[in-house]
């Protein structure tokens, strides 16, 4: 089972190891990060984008959730992803973006950038 965006120009479908792109509409840069939580609030890598999408390995065991920064803390202040749930966002940098989850809990983050 894969998840689907409806970001215009962006990317369509991530399934288990495939990535589907709209690439018509003058997409420059398509790129992926693989993050492993260690327990704490953790910031994205900054990479300058248009649009992200964030998804809980389908692996991990309990929720990891997402906020705008390092007071994340569950779901007190946190947008809750259980596995496999992804969450598309459109912004300008991957690092405005924070992670909480247990330690080996993993996220998939693509962004995209267009001319």
């Amino acid at each position: 089972m894969g998840l689907k965006s409806n970001l215009p120009g962006v990317v369509t479908e991530i399934g288990d190891g495939t990535v589907d792109v709209a690439i018509s509409n003058n997409i420059t840069a398509l790129a992926f990060e693989y993050i492993s939580l260690a327990g704490t609030a953790e910031q994205v890598p900054a990479h300058v984008c248009q649009s992200c999408i964030i998804q809980a390995d389908h692996d991990n065991a309990a929720p990891v959730y997402i906020g705008i920064d390092n007071s994340v803390v569950a779901a007190d202040s946190g947008f809750r992803l259980d596995s496999g749930e992804h969450l598309p966002l459109a912004i300008d940098n991957t690092s405005r973006v924070w992670i909480i989850g247990t330690a080996a809990q993993k996220v998939r983050v693509l962004y995209v950038n267009k001319s």
